[in-house]
């Protein structure tokens, strides 16, 4: 249940590199919740399978801004990092993607073709904890079919998505 207020760590980061970012809520999370009316928790899979598009109108955003597909990098965390994968593989020229948490298929929203058809200059970073059992699992399997495309970290406690960066600031 994640809103684009738990990227706010890393943006402060990135923003004090001279990097631009932008964060958004998917449909049904934070302010895309339409005062109640658009709730995540009430999605069928389909549903959350179309979160697909918040992240192509995010690219759209940036694009109309002047900035190109090789110049981002996508990070999502639990079906967000789903969606970055996703994205990946349907966009060659984006380069760089970071997967806080995957899971091999959250809601209908699978990733092991997407880390099949990585192309030879993408690459991954994916992060996991261990006592998260399902995503350290499937983090273990993307990195294995992605191959030397990935780098593969994994803590030892339990928490999942943006919170690893309360207990691991350095993540950052």
């Amino acid at each position: 249940p994640a809103t684009k207020e738990s990227f706010e760590p890393l943006q402060k980061a990135l923003s004090a590199n001279g990097i631009t970012s932008l964060a958004i809520d998917l449909r049904g999370h934070g302010e895309s919740t339409n005062e109640g009316a658009l709730n995540y928790q009430e999605f069928a899979d389909a549903e959350h399978q179309k979160s697909r598009l918040d992240a192509d109108a995010a690219l759209i955003f940036l694009s109309a801004r002047g900035f190109q597909k090789e110049q981002v990098s996508v990070v999502g965390a639990s079906i967000g990092a789903n969606l970055t994968l996703d994205l990946l593989g349907r966009e060659a020229m984006i380069k760089r993607g970071v997967l806080l948490s995957p899971g091999l298929d959250y809601r209908g929203v699978q990733t092991e073709q997407a880390a099949r058809e990585l192309k030879e200059d993408q690459r991954l970073f994916i992060v996991a904890a261990q006592g998260d059992g399902y995503s350290a699992e499937s983090s273990h399997t993307l990195a294995a079919i992605a191959g030397n495309k990935a780098k593969l970290l994994i803590y030892e406690d339990a928490e999942h998505g943006t919170n690893m960066w309360k207990t691991h600031p350095g993540l950052i």
